[in-house]
């Protein structure tokens, strides 16, 4: 199933909506403004404590895990290899990209000018012509860096880190230029140079996912066992001495639900979210495409994209 199932999201809404309505009616305002308040105290409290969570719990264990699976990406990485067979896919006639002289242009005195500067002029002076305006091989450049580390990352992580870090990569293609020397002496994978270009990926690349992964999850757990609890609570309170105006009492209970459905809601989409940051943005059936085209449940999932 692709983005043309949009409508879905949108039923799934109104329909944990709807139900919510119905249940909370059914209880009247009493029990219903009960649960309610269950309901926002376990929203808050998994949203303040799920970020306190998330980051303690990269520090210690996740981030060291990353690193070092990493380093081995790093060992095999042969970035050189890639980035002159990249340049030389990219169409320009009778270039020639020698690996020896990318690993100058990486490590030697550049004298004030940048590797994309020093990369451009060194393809230019081949064929003693311009290959293309400066500015459009330096976006193409910095495409084949992004995939090129993405594909460093997706070797041994997940593959929605490596979309990100791509993403990273075109916005702020500058980031390379302390990547770029760390990856390319890498012969031995217990060197330093392999921990410290996998430092730099976590810090600068990867982490904000892999944060989100955590507090996604964190806040779940948090927000079920809250309203699990809450459930609970209320199954054992009476309130038949609150519903002597039985419509009104009906009525408003089912405005309280609605409400609620809305704190569902954030759950489901969280629980999306999950999924998504857990794979890749480009699954056939949860990807942004498919949300952002839907009427209702893109709201709810803005809310969590954007404090997640």
């Amino acid at each position: 199933m692709g983005e043309e199932f949009w409508w879905f999201y949108d039923v799934i809404a109104v329909a944990v909506v709807a139900v919510s309505i119905f249940i909370s009616a059914k209880k009247g305002l009493f029990k219903a403004g009960l649960s309610l308040t269950g309901y926002i105290i376990a929203f808050a409290l998994a949203l303040s404590i799920s970020g306190t969570l998330a980051g303690k719990l990269y520090k210690s264990s996740v981030r060291v895990s990353n690193i070092k699976d990493l380093k081995k990406s790093v060992y095999s990485a042969k970035f050189l290899e890639k980035t002159a067979d990249y340049i030389e896919s990219l169409g320009y006639s009778n270039i020639d990209v020698k690996e020896n002289k990318l690993h100058d242009i990486y490590t030697k005195d550049s004298k004030g000018k940048s590797f994309d500067e020093q990369i451009y002029n060194y393809v230019n002076n081949q064929n003693a012509t311009t290959v293309d305006r400066e500015n459009l091989f330096y976006e193409k450049l910095h495409e084949g860096y992004a995939e090129i580390i993405s594909g460093i990352i997706s070797d041994n992580l997940s593959d929605y880190p490596a979309e990100y870090a791509a993403d990273v990569i075109r916005e702020k293609p500058y980031t390379t230029d302390e990547l770029i020397p760390l990856l390319l002496d890498n012969s031995d994978i217990d060197n330093d140079t392999s921990k410290e270009a996998a430092e730099y990926i976590c810090d600068h690349y990867i982490e904000k996912p892999y944060r989100t992964q955590i507090r996604l999850a964190a806040f779940l757990i948090i927000l079920v066992l809250l309203i699990a609890l809450t459930i609970f609570i209320l199954t054992a309170v009476k309130s038949d001495n609150f519903n002597d105006l039985h419509v009104a009492s009906n009525l408003l209970g089912g405005v309280i639900g609605a409400v609620k459905g809305v704190i569902l809601l954030t759950g489901v989409a969280a629980m999306i979210r999950l999924y998504v940051v857990l794979g890749s943005d480009k699954m056939l059936f949860f990807n942004h495409k498919a949300i952002d085209k839907s009427f209702i449940f893109r709201y709810i999932y803005s809310f969590i994209t954007d404090n997640f």
